[in-house]
């Protein structure tokens, strides 16, 4: 009984590993899938911990390289399909890409490395959150799965709710074809713009990984009762993100981690200007 949380967490690495496939094969939904499979598996692994007392060392290492390759390689490699579909070189095989490098096309070789940028700072948020007492706490830095979030969101936002289809072209090139076009609104056409921009690509690439490394106070989102005065912030990203999922659906996720750090950022600078401690409260995610 007491392996049971640990065979979940490998649970959680093997999705990880299958959405690294799938975004090598071109199959950027099923990535995205199996990332929020794994985010399941993540919260069901420190639950069953929670339940069994089944706290061991192994454990919280085994959690830390799961988390890596499901929510910092799997992401990145959706990261780096999406520029490629900036860049209309979306059938291109990766290997081609990686042949930059070798035959010094630094444009295409910088380009090819950057979606993996990503990776290298949530490998750092993870190690440092694993010796640092203060994490025990609050967050400090984006934690890896809220930023997987955003990453496995923009495939679904695409390919479910705006319906958007890729169709290959000679030569690399990719032509993008909306179904249902009738249906599709102004706002939903200029958000696929926006998807479809390699700059907005690198761009959110950047600010993903600088928020997982930053030094950012972010709230834990685990209640320990459930009083207004101790858990307003967490009621209002409640409430806040009801309504974000009312009015956009998959498109609310960027916008509730924004709203997240938003409402954190404002909570912990109040409890600064009243000299009070931050908020305790255990958690888990990384």
């Amino acid at each position: 009984m007491r392996r049971i949380p640990n065979l979940i967490t490998l649970a959680n690495l093997l999705a990880g590993c299958l959405a690294i496939l799938s975004a090598l094969k071109g199959n950027l939904l099923w990535a995205s899938y199996l990332i929020v499979v794994a985010m399941v598996l993540d919260f069901a692994d420190g639950m069953a911990a929670r339940m069994l007392g089944a706290y061991s060392e192994i454990g919280k290492q085994l959690d830390s390289l799961a988390d890596l390759i499901s929510f910092g390689l799997a992401p990145a490699f959706i990261l780096f399909r999406m520029l490629e579909i900036g860049r209309y070189r979306y059938f291109s095989s990766i290997f081609l890409d990686l042949s930059a490098v070798l035959h010094l096309d630094y444009i295409n070789a910088l380009l090819t490395c950057i979606p993996f940028l990503y990776t290298l700072c949530a490998a750092w948020r993870l190690a440092k959150f694993n010796i640092d007492p203060r994490q025990k706490e609050h967050f400090i830095g984006l934690p890896t799965p809220a930023a997987a979030m955003v990453v496995a969101s923009l495939p679904l936002i695409l390919l479910k709710q705006i319906n958007v289809g890729y169709v290959s072209m000679p030569y690399d090139e990719t032509v993008v074809t909306f179904h249902n076009i009738n249906h599709i609104s102004d706002f939903e056409s200029m958000v696929a713009n926006w998807l479809f921009d390699a700059k907005i690509m690198l761009s959110l690439t950047g600010v993903l990984s600088v928020l997982m490394v930053s030094t950012v106070s972010l709230i834990s989102l685990k209640f320990t009762s459930f009083g207004w005065k101790e858990n307003a912030p967490r009621y209002i990203l409640l409430l806040l993100s009801a309504a974000a999922i009312a009015g956009l659906k998959l498109m609310a996720t960027p916008v509730i981690i924004l709203l997240y750090i938003v409402i954190s950022v404002i909570h912990f600078q109040q409890l600064k200007i009243k000299g009070q401690p931050k908020a305790p409260g255990t958690i888990k995610t990384t």
